[in-house]
């Protein structure tokens, strides 16, 4: 490492200047990858992204280099701080989106390299249907990034007072940039509703907070955005947006890498066959098949069942007493929501082995 890049380092921290310390660490970087240090140099870039800063503006708009030992100690309210700990690569995704969303990485790691006036792509709208990845692949940019993951509960920021609303999603967006995270807005549509939607002044007042937050972001404050309903979002918003990423329901394919990644990890050896536990799963969400093998595989520890995961130990046959249990249940009255509550089983799969067994009576 050269000794002036060592003291340009310093000056750069002692004048708060993070666009100058940014350049400076990737230049050490760099310069560690021309010796063959390629492991060293990978170090100094993950220790870089990785650093908490809190950061506060001047007249001269400097960054402060104040870390925070305790990110509780500067709280709001209206979010959740997640530390994610899943990769992109554990999230199930199209070709096209492990695409898009490695390009938006790499571009933040590589935002040095920008000229002025062209900032890193940092804006995503996710859509798609319950269950498929948006909220897990928001987690896995967060950590791909080195950063925390600022979870906005949109139920505490709604406010039945008016103006109130527009005041807190301010305070979300500014609370991002001053801690660095990456914003995640679930369920946008809540919020940024087509203004023809929704003909009410509180609406068009929150719209209006929406654009000019995203308007004012700095470059390098990442937000993504995930809805099931993008036909519901104002165009103006949806504009503001660098990335429209579409997630598809469930593919065969990826449920079936699902399943392999998670009887490989839980109960390895083990026989199982993928169409019955796809058929039988409900095909509905990488989530529910998730919470399906979640069960199947307790049940298959708790009970000593040593045999595949098949069709027969999925439907509980030769294993009357569960059934017997679900069917004393069903009979009096219990519904399905609270049945799963009480047995980890699906409502799916229960329903399944209900409908099968009254079959059976008849």
């Amino acid at each position: 490492m050269k000794s002036s890049m060592v003291v340009d380092l310093i000056r750069a921290h002692a004048a708060g200047s993070e666009d100058e310390f940014s350049t400076i660490v990737e230049a050490i970087a760099a310069d560690e990858d021309k010796k063959g240090n390629s492991v060293l140099a990978s170090d100094i870039r993950k220790a870089y992204r990785n650093m908490p800063i809190y950061r506060e503006e001047t007249d001269q708009q400097r960054m402060s280099f104040q870390h925070i030992g305790d990110i509780g100690s500067t709280k709001n309210e209206y979010v959740e701080i997640i530390t994610p700990e899943i990769e992109l690569d554990d999230v199930i995704l199209s070709s096209d989106l492990k695409r898009a969303l490695n390009s938006l990485v790499e571009g933040h790691r590589q935002s040095y390299r920008l000229p002025d006036g062209i900032r890193p792509a940092s804006r995503a709208l996710m859509s798609g249907p319950p269950g498929c990845g948006k909220t897990m692949t928001a987690k896995a940019v967060a950590r791909s990034l080195g950063l925390r993951l600022a979870y906005v509960r949109l139920d505490t920021v709604i406010s039945m007072y008016m103006g109130k609303t527009g005041s807190n999603i301010g305070s979300v967006f500014d609370y991002a940039y001053r801690m660095g995270c990456v914003l995640f807005l679930d369920e946008f549509d809540a919020i940024a509703r087509d203004r023809h939607l929704d003909d009410n002044g509180e609406a068009k007042r929150i719209l209006s907070t929406i654009l000019q937050c995203m308007d004012n972001l700095d470059r390098d404050t990442v937000v993504i955005a995930a809805t099931n309903m993008p036909e519901a979002i104002d165009p103006a918003v949806v504009r503001r947006f660098d990335l429209h990423l579409e997630f598809p329901p469930p593919s065969e394919e990826g449920m079936k890498i699902l399943i392999d990644r998670m009887m490989s990890r839980y109960l390895p050896g083990r026989g199982y066959n993928i169409r019955d536990i796809i058929d039988i799963s409900g095909r509905t969400s990488y989530a529910h098949l998730e919470t399906f093998m979640e069960s199947a595989i307790r049940e298959a520890i708790l009970s000593g069942y040593e045999g595949p995961i098949d069709r027969s130990f999925l439907l509980g046959k030769g294993d009357e007493e569960p059934m017997k249990e679900l069917v004393r249940m069903h009979e009096s009255g219990i519904p399905l929501r609270r049945m799963e509550e009480l047995t980890g089983i699906p409502r799916s799969t229960i329903s399944y082995r209900l409908r099968r067994y009254y079959d059976s009576k008849e």
